[in-house]
């Protein structure tokens, strides 16, 4: 009857398994002697295995410790195909009530808090316990022993569920560089609780903050003061992350022109991804353009509104910058015809500038020629006098050389 119970749970498990694996021979000892021996298949997990021998010894999963030589078997994601043996020997080795206790409790979704707390100390001592206790609940790491709140796989299991757990991990641990590295990579904000020393180192900063931009509130102020980290910080992220970072950077760099370009250039590149289009080249098919214009059509028609706000603002940006230029343009137009009007007047003995206002020359002023003027200068036709009659008394000096006084020279350098 045993034999046919077994064989119809072999049967079971090995259903989902892929037909031709490789078949192991597993035997399982207790501390009394021998207690089932039965055929696996080299992709079972651990649940599996136990199943299997639940079937054979009616000793349940909860209660089941199995050790392969002087290791225990306790990480869920490994296989038997793992062990590397054809034939694997395993020593089974019964939990306690209180131990198995707990393995219900965390199978079937009922409280741990409560049942944690009244059990054994042997049982906050126990690594497979306990990394099945953080494994759904991180924050009840304080509950564990202390031995085992500095062990780097149980703490790293407690943090990946909850961050907030690393607070009750070893000192030494928080301290641990490498410990922090694989903890960042998943938990960024988890950066919090890492030594000080490591809160201003800028490779851990950077890997914290590509993982989640707010760690960067977690950092140490005096590497958010520094541009060239928060430069290469805004290169190194994703859009969405380098148009936040900004604000964590000190009061002084928040107003810097360099990296606000960058945080801006970020928030476009998040609002408007690059349009994935295909490059023009000589030989193009009539298929190729056709793609491209349909890629093109694509885009627009399903750009996001925020993406289509930001493209109008730009072109009314883009308007208004033309007119301010076409502006400027016209008005330094007009006043070059006026400067250039008033140098050929200073440079040139028959023109005279400003127009005489004052008594009658011995010469009228109608006679001196305005032929040099360029036409649409104002004062192209207007009647004008030697400028120095005006300077020198009205008195008509054709015939005398440029510049004819110091006090026309002065004139001319004001």
């Amino acid at each position: 009857m045993l034999l046919s119970l077994l064989s119809c749970a072999l049967f079971r498990l090995q259903g989902s398994s892929a037909e031709g694996m490789e078949k192991l021979q597993v035997t399982v000892d207790g501390l009394s002697g021998p207690m089932a021996h039965f055929s696996a298949a080299a992709g079972w997990s651990l649940q599996e295995l136990r199943e299997a021998i639940h079937v054979a010894t009616s000793i349940p999963p909860s209660q089941q410790r199995l050790l392969h030589g002087c290791r225990s078997l306790d990480d869920e994601r490994m296989s038997l195909g793992s062990l590397g043996e054809e034939h694997i020997s395993l020593t089974l080795v019964l939990r306690t009530l209180d131990q198995a206790k707990v393995l219900e409790a965390v199978a079937s979704g009922e409280p741990l808090k409560p049942i944690l707390e009244a059990a054994a100390p042997e049982v906050r001592s126990d690594k497979a316990v306990m990394m099945a206790v953080v494994q759904r609940d991180g924050l009840l790491l304080r509950l564990a022993d202390e031995m085992l709140k500095a062990d780097e796989d149980l703490a790293f299991a407690a943090a990946r569920q909850n961050r907030v757990a690393l607070r009750f991990a070893a000192e030494a641990l928080r301290s641990n560089r490498d410990f922090m590295g694989r903890v960042l990579q998943q938990q960024g904000r988890a950066l919090q609780f890492a030594s000080h020393d490591l809160r201003r180192d800028p490779a851990l900063v950077l890997l914290a903050s590509e993982e989640d931009c707010f760690a960067l509130s977690f950092a140490d102020p005096a590497l958010l003061a520094e541009k060239s980290f928060l430069q290469k910080l805004m290169d190194r992220q994703r859009p969405s992350h380098a148009s936040q970072a900004l604000q964590f950077a000190a009061p002084a760099l928040q107003r810097d022109q360099d990296l606000q370009r960058l945080s801006a250039a970020a928030r476009v590149e998040e609002l408007c991804p690059s349009l994935p289009l295909p490059e023009r080249h000589p030989a193009m098919s009539r298929l190729e353009r056709q793609h491209r214009v349909k890629v093109l059509q694509d885009y627009l028609h399903h750009q996001p509104h925020q993406c289509r706000v930001l493209r109008f603002q730009v072109a009314q940006a883009v308007k208004s910058a033309v007119e301010a230029e076409k502006t400027l343009y016209e008005a330094a137009y007009r006043s070059g015809l006026a400067a250039n009007a008033a140098m050929q007047a200073a440079l040139n003995p028959a023109l005279a500038f400003p127009p005489y206002q004052g008594e009658p020359f011995l010469a009228s002023a109608d006679h001196v020629s305005t032929k040099d003027v360029e036409a649409g200068e104002p004062e192209k036709g207007l009647p004008v006098c030697h400028m120095t009659c005006h300077h020198l008394g009205g008195e008509w000096t054709r015939d005398a050389s440029w510049p004819f006084t110091e006090k026309a020279t002065a004139f001319l350098m004001l």
